[in-house]
């Protein structure tokens, strides 16, 4: 049946698992037979795999089904390498160091962005270094950087952040442009800058940095107002 109609086949594998009630084999058992069933087809085993996981993710994402979530990040990468990063996100089980090799070793490029997110759950301040190493370098996605080094909240991150982007005028043209939304300092931004660069978009970059700035002390403000309000009505 799965040469003849293979959606429909993953199907009904997919559906047989059933929660090991009334003294019959548990799911973990059933699961691994069809692993095992489907070992020497990849491109199957594969399309199990992710099938289970798009439908059935809490059976899925369990301690019970933990060995076979490595099988699953391989095969992810091999045949559907764009749909790595949600099952990353969504699991918690599989092994992030055999994750991270082979992402590095994925080709004709690594995937930086998977990596970025291991690097990021793995923790520890050398892999944070890392990760927002490739941001800036390899992905050169300044929001994303900024938005990893808030999440972090650490100091230490932001000047790696600064010092990496005043090295490329596109770079710091693209965090003026998002520092007013965040937690960056625009004049300390504005004074690494070095005094021969051109940066492009500069004068529109400090302009939005300034209108964001002030719409945030606009919000703070009539945060302020409903509260001191609402203090009143209480005292009343």
């Amino acid at each position: 049946l799965i040469q003849l109609d293979s959606e429909k086949a993953i199907d009904l594998l997919v559906n047989s698992v059933d929660e090991g009630v009334d003294g019959g084999a548990s799911l973990e058992a059933q699961f691994a037979t069809i692993v095992k069933q489907l070992h020497n087809d990849e491109k199957h085993l594969y399309e199990f795999l992710r099938s289970f996981f798009t439908k059935r993710k809490t059976d899925y994402n369990t301690e019970k089904l933990a060995e076979f979530h490595d099988f699953h990040v391989a095969l992810c990468i091999k045949y559907q390498p764009e749909l790595l990063l949600d099952f990353l996100k969504a699991c918690s089980f599989y092994s992030m160091e055999a994750a991270l090799v082979i992402c590095r070793a994925h080709r004709p490029s690594p995937l930086y962005r998977e990596i970025v997110f291991i690097l990021g759950r793995m923790g520890g301040r050398q892999n944070t270094k890392q990760a927002l190493n490739i941001i800036i370098e390899k992905l050169k996605d300044v929001h994303q950087a900024i938005e990893f080094v808030e999440r972090e909240a650490d100091e230490e991150l932001w000047s790696i952040l600064v010092a990496a982007c005043v090295k490329d005028a596109n770079l710091i043209g693209h965090l003026l442009q998002h520092a007013g939304a965040h937690n960056v300092d625009p004049v300390h931004l504005i004074r690494c800058i070095p005094e021969k660069m051109v940066v492009p978009g500069l004068s529109q970059g400090i302009l939005k940095t300034f209108q964001d700035i002030k719409l945030q002390l606009h919000l703070r403000e009539g945060c302020n107002s409903i509260l001191k309000q609402d203090v009143l009505l209480l005292l009343k």
